[in-house]
């Protein structure tokens, strides 16, 4: 086996194990490893900010990342903890939401994958039953991102 097998197979396990890619197909799987670019990020390294192009969507191998929702002068330890095994960054796939709406930070260096939206989105239109399961799932997972951020909200008011 190559080091490119090797290397492209680990990728693949580590987006099959993500909560959004879970039961994908292992061809569907194999195409979106091979748009994964890995990425490294420097602790205090701010990967993209409220407003920035989303184009594209990120895994996290190793390191922890800050989540923050909205800016409206929210303390600097607000937002939600992206542990490895995460992927986010889905406003790539959202054709009419071209900006991010969050911040994310490192909280310590980290290594991602970084797969671009569209390209992402050509593989998902290709394996329908993969492209509903996701889109589920990021529906989902907006829902409960948003219903947490209110009771933050709500919290501190």
């Amino acid at each position: 086996m190559s080091e490119a097998e090797k290397t492209g197979g680990l990728v693949e396990t580590i987006l099959g194990s993500t909560a959004i890619l879970r039961g994908v197909g292992p061809a569907t799987l194999k195409r979106i490893a091979a748009i994964a670019r890995p990425l490294s990020i420097d602790e205090g390294e701010t990967l993209y900010s409220i407003g920035d192009p989303a184009r594209s969507a990120y895994a996290v191998i190793t390191g922890r990342l800050r989540f923050t929702l909205g800016g409206d002068g929210r303390p600097e330890g607000s937002g939600s903890m992206l542990p490895p095994g995460e992927i986010f960054g889905w406003a790539a796939l959202l054709i009419d939401q071209p900006r991010r709406i969050a911040t994310v930070v490192a909280l310590e260096d980290c290594r991602l994958l970084e797969i671009q939206g569209k390209a992402l989105l050509r593989i998902l239109e290709d394996d329908t039953a993969a492209g509903f399961l996701v889109m589920q799932r990021l529906a989902k997972m907006i829902t409960q991102s948003f219903l947490e951020q209110s009771a933050r909200l709500m919290i501190a008011s």
